[in-house]
This record gives C-alpha cells, structure tokens and sequence, in this order.
C-alpha cells in the first residue's frame, strides 16, 4: 500500500510547476588531498534513489511528451531500443568473459540488462504496463538461474550489466509495476550473492575504470538492499586519498584533469570518469554531493578530457605506466556520459560556461548528431534523462 501512494505521489508532481532542485539540503563533502577526511553518510536511503527518484521521473515524463528539442532526442533513441517483443537472450548460470571477448552468455547478459533498464525508463514515461513486463520479465529470467561470473573480466561484468539490471528494478520496485514480493527478495538475493561477493573488495591495480565501475555498483547495491555498510564503504573508497587503487577519485584525475588511462586510449579513459560521474549521480540521489570533492575534481578530468577529444592538442600530460605521452587512439570517440556531468554543474550548480566550455561543446556536439546514446559500459541517454534545463 505505502508503495502505491508512493507511486500516486510521483505522478502528481507531473502536475506540479515548482522547480525540484535538491541542491540546497545537499551535505557537502570537502575533502583534501593531504590527508584523509572521513565522509557524511547517508542515515536513511530514499527510494526510488539510485540514478532516479519520483521528482526525476515526473520531470523525465514531461520532457519526454514536451517532444521538442533536445528532449526528443534522447526519447527517440530511448523509444526506438526499448521493444517488448525483444526475446530474452539468456538466463544462463554462468557468464564467461575474458580480455574482451564476450560469451554468448556475456553477450546475453549485456543485452539483456541494456533492455530491461530501457524498458523500465519507458514503464515510468508511457505507463504501459508492456513495458514494466519486459523488464520483470529478464530480471525474473537471470535472478532465477545466475550463478557465477567467470573469466578475466568477470568483476566488469558484475558492474557494467548489474548497474543496468539494478537500476531497472529499482525502477521497477517503487512504481506499482507489478513485480511480486518474492520476484523482489529473489533479485536482491542475486544482487547480494553474485554480482557484490564478487567485487565487494574490488579490482585495484593497474586499470582504473575497472574500480570506477565497481563502486557505482557498490552504491546501487546499498541503495537497494538498503544495506547502509556496502554504501557507506563504497563512498569511503571514493573519497579516499590513501588508497592505491586508480579508481579512486584522486588517482584516477590527476590535478590537472588529466586521467589515469589518458595514456592508453580515450574509451577506457572516458570509462573512468564515467564510472565516477555515475557514482556521484546515485550518492547525489541520497543527499550526498560527490561532485564537489576535493575543488569539482570531476569537472576538471571532464573538461579536459573533452577538450582532447574535441581536437585541441594544449592539454598537460604527466607520465605513468600507459606511456609518457597521451594517446591518439580512440580520439574523438565520445562516450556517453557528459550529458550527466554537464547537467549537474550548469543546471544544478549554475557555474558559467566558461567553467564548463568543452563539456558544453561535446554535449551540442552530441545532440546535433541525435542525442547521447549509450552502451553496456555507461548507461546514457543523458539527452532525455539528465537535462533539467528548460
């Protein structure tokens, strides 16, 4: 019942004209980079709250039907993914991937998790119940039958296709979507016994968008289970200036914006800073502000990543195990995650354009060639689902 009013709740604020800027109850967390600080924690965990809470997915709705650019954009990449006829590609219990190379699992698995948190976001802006369906449908599928990630690359999977499978049934938990109780307790069984034992002590060493990823989905699978332990550990990793992974987020942007994998080639690099950008979005969901850590230490390693990929060669380069001088590969291979970063610094915190000038030439960029659209790795669709502009 309270999950029904809570749901009658959220479409109300369709209605509403107020502005839902959470900004000023916001708990900043300062940290320095000379010494350890111990962050805020959250208390209670707000639900829906992991990248959406009802005010998000009121304003997402109206957006959507405003059909106007830039929203319709992304509503059109969103609606043209999400297809209730899809036909699931798994469940299989054991999912295999190594040095990239995907399993027919581990193609499945992505897939998968890909449409059911695009139909999940469809179930909150059309109300078609064919829609929640589908997504109850693959979570229903995988959550019966997982029981292992294998191969070199297994803690990737358990972050890149767990954060599309934990967000669709967050969604899906707190909208009278349908999905029964113990289809519910089933998930988060899956998502406390697979997906975090595997990564609950992380990757650490060389490649840092590895640990990037594995605490977005720490902080998701807190927020879900309500398990305050994994989240509160998750932000400590985050902010910590005396761990040695580089997925921190001191380790893995440099003071000068430069990042960890800047070296290697611009798709893992951007992984990094995506995987940190998204952290920030669910913590900032539960009244924590990650973005502000240590001086806006994310705009910094986005504006400079931007700036690169967008042709401009003046950028510093400090030398580590990737090589001593930044790579060409993947130049120009924008990744979809700026919509979100951007969204937060000019239309949440109101910083001038000058602060933020070659995030904002990426996102026009992307939204003249349609719209940020997205992958396994990074869960996009910025354009619609992150663009509180008006």
């Amino acid at each position: 019942m309270n999950k029904i009013i809570r749901y009658w709740a959220f479409l109300l604020l369709l209605f509403a004209a107020v502005s839902c800027d959470s900004s000023d109850d916001m708990k900043d967390i300062i940290i320095s980079s000379k010494e350890e600080v111990k962050p805020q924690v959250v208390k209670v965990f707000s639900h829906p709250g992991i990248l959406f809470t009802y005010e998000d997915m009121a304003r997402i709705k109206k957006q959507a039907f405003y059909y106007a650019k830039p929203w319709k954009l992304g509503y059109e990449l969103l609606k043209g993914d999400a297809n209730v006829n899809y036909v699931v590609q798994g469940p299989y219990a054991e999912v295999e991937r190594t040095e990239g190379v995907n399993s027919t699992a581990a193609g499945a698995m992505s897939g998968d998790s890909q449409m059911a948190y695009h139909c999940a976001l469809m179930w909150v802006i059309t109300e078609e119940q064919r829609y929640a369906d589908k997504a109850i449908e693959i979570l229903n599928a995988w959550s019966g039958t997982l029981k292992a990630f294998t191969g070199g690359d297994d803690m990737l999977m358990s972050a890149w296709y767990g954060f599309n499978l934990i967000n669709a049934a967050e969604i899906l938990r707190y909208t009278d979507a349908g999905w029964k109780e113990e289809d519910i307790a089933r998930a988060e069984k899956m998502f406390k016994d697979v997906f975090y034992e595997l990564i609950k002590d992380w990757k650490r060493g060389r490649a840092g968008n590895w640990d990037t990823a594995i605490t977005k989905m720490h902080l998701a699978v807190g927020v879900f289970l309500d398990d305050k332990e994994i989240f509160d550990r998750a932000i400590t990793f985050y902010t910590s200036t005396t761990e040695g992974s580089n997925g921190t987020l001191q380790n893995n942007i440099y003071e000068t914006g430069q990042n960890f994998e800047s070296g290697r080639d611009q798709t893992h690099a951007q992984y990094g800073i995506g995987g940190l950008a998204e952290s920030c979005e669910v913590a900032w969901k539960q009244g924590l502000d990650l973005y502000g850590s240590m001086d806006n230490r994310l705009l910094k390693g986005f504006e400079y990543m931007a700036k690169y990929n967008l042709g401009n060669d003046d950028v510093p380069f400090q030398g580590n195990v990737y090589g001593s001088s930044i790579s060409a590969t993947d130049r120009g291979k924008l990744q979809p995650i700026y919509e979100m970063v951007y969204n937060h610094y000019y239309n949440r915190k109101g910083l001038p354009e000058s602060e933020l000038e070659y995030t904002r030439q990426v996102v026009e960029k992307v939204r003249g060639q349609g719209g940020e659209s997205w992958n396994a790795q990074c869960l996009g669709l910025g354009t619609l689902l992150f663009n509180e502009g008006e």
